[in-house]
């Protein structure tokens, strides 16, 4: 943080994004709201007081009642969540401009926003645009894909959890 010589709000999203701002103050901490809501109340804590607060991971622990590794690990946890691709996208243009964006064909899988297990499954096996999904399963019902033929093989983790989380995940961007 001091190292630095960046104050928050910029500290902060040089961290998440690893490249200077090039917002206005009030712009960037609305933003930085927005990623900040959707992290539980312990880790937008543990950001806050790291960041805004420039307080150590030591101090953090004593503030709330907690060792400095798990301050650490909830700090590492949550700039994870914020680095997701909705994250970043909202840091960078705003609250609204992810879900005003739409999602194209040619648009990578992680613009859906999918939980780690399906993305990785798709990701493994050769699926790396939203287009490529579509035809997966416009092509093969999920009785298909669940049955594990020869041809679907390579999608071994794909289970009915994945498969509603990418139809529904699909069903949102159309």
């Amino acid at each position: 943080m001091e190292q630095t010589g960046r104050r928050y709000p910029y500290n902060l999203y040089f961290d998440i994004i690893n490249e200077d701002a090039d917002l206005e103050e009030s712009t960037l901490l609305e933003n930085l709201g927005c990623v900040l809501s959707r992290l539980s109340e312990k880790e937008r804590c543990v950001m806050i007081l790291r960041y805004s607060d420039s307080l150590t991971y030591s101090d953090i622990g004593k503030k709330c009642g907690l060792t400095k590794q798990r301050v650490h690990a909830i700090a590492a946890n949550s700039r994870k969540k914020m680095r997701t691709f909705q994250n970043v996208y909202t840091l960078r243009h705003g609250r609204d401009a992810y879900d005003r964006r739409g999602v194209a064909d040619s648009d990578g899988i992680e613009v859906l926003g999918l939980g780690t297990k399906a993305y990785s499954a798709l990701f493994r096996c050769g699926y790396r645009t939203v287009a490529d999904v579509k035809e997966l399963l416009s092509s093969h019902s999920r009785k298909q894909i669940m049955s594990w033929p020869d041809k679907f093989n390579h999608l071994r983790s794909f289970g009915v959890k994945c498969y509603d989380d990418v139809a529904a995940k699909l069903g949102q961007c159309n």
